[in-house]
């Protein structure tokens, strides 16, 4: 459905829960963007706050434009965010049930939302079992559902199957059977932390018992507010220099750029420091190739 309006040149919006999600979109040689960014909303969303948008003349055409719109990772979309979402577009006397097309992917067995519930829930689905169990937001816009069933990423049909059971909470004895079988203290298993603390505390700990010396790897500093002291005085090319820096102008920047990295750390995997040791167990994060994507374990050899 993508594909035919990206054909006929009609205005489609791509658009994802997280940030990490919105930049693996991709439409028209456009990244896609997070549904707050896309319709400016605050971290607080009201009423009042939407009309207010819906006043500019620019937000108002913009939204009687869109012709389709796709939201990846709706299981990290919240009921009120999808309620505002609708609500803007009956606003402009956009026909939503006629005029425009709503495009939703995701998994409907991962976890809720950080603040809120499932988009696509009643508000009283756990406690009132008399009400329906669908939201009205997403009630209203009668979706066609298109599941996909076939797994990619495992071979071991066994393996599959007990997954399949686990994530459908079909947890009978040989599914149990089977998963006690899992030796889960090998050496080379990956271990899932709740907090960064304790997985870097375990982290540290498996690498002290390498022998060799720490090799210490840095991030790259490459925020706008870095370019621009760069820009400012040429010289400056380390983080510690730019602190020490008197310039009025460098030390806003420096202390924007602190900010931003504070909120990086706090909301990504990525650090900025890295102590390895030759033959320590690393793995990737980020997507870098068909073969080497988020996920992947392997061997540091330097």
């Amino acid at each position: 459905m993508a594909h035919y309006y990206l054909i006929h040149k009609v205005k489609i919006e791509v658009t994802a829960s997280t940030g990490k999600a919105a930049l693996e979109l991709k439409s028209t040689g456009k990244i896609g963007k997070t549904i707050h960014s896309m319709f400016k909303l605050g971290k607080k969303i009201s009423e009042k706050n939407l009309k207010w948008k819906l006043r500019s003349k620019m937000y108002h055409d913009w939204l009687g434009n869109v012709k389709a719109l796709i939201i990846d990772e709706c299981s990290m979309v919240n009921n009120t965010l999808l309620d505002s979402i609708v609500y803007l577009f009956k606003s402009t006397g956009n026909n939503i049930f006629k005029n425009v097309h709503f495009i939703v992917t995701g998994d409907f067995f991962q976890l809720p939302p950080v603040e809120g519930d499932f988009c696509f829930l009643n508000k009283k689905w756990y406690s009132d079992k008399t009400s329906c169990l669908l939201g009205e937001s997403w009630k209203s816009l009668d979706f066609v559902y298109v599941g996909l069933t076939e797994i990619f990423r495992q071979d071991d049909p066994e393996f599959k199957c007990h997954c399949t059971n686990l994530r459908y909470g079909f947890f009978n004895n040989e599914t149990y059977e089977y998963f006690k079988t899992c030796d889960y203290f090998k050496e080379e298993a990956v271990r899932l932390f709740a907090q960064k603390r304790l997985r870097d505390q375990y982290n540290n700990y498996c690498i002290n018992q390498l022998p060799g010396e720490d090799i210490i790897i840095y991030g790259c500093d490459t925020s706008d507010y870095i370019k621009e002291i760069r820009k400012i005085d040429p010289s400056l090319q380390k983080i510690k220099d730019m602190e020490e820096s008197k310039n009025p102008k460098i030390i806003n920047l420096i202390f924007k750029h602190k900010l931003l990295e504070k909120v990086f750390f706090n909301h990504t995997q990525s650090e900025y420091v890295l102590k390895l040791r030759l033959n320590c167990r690393v793995m990737v994060i980020q997507n870098y190739s068909e073969g080497v994507v988020n996920g992947s374990t392997g061997t540091f050899i330097g």
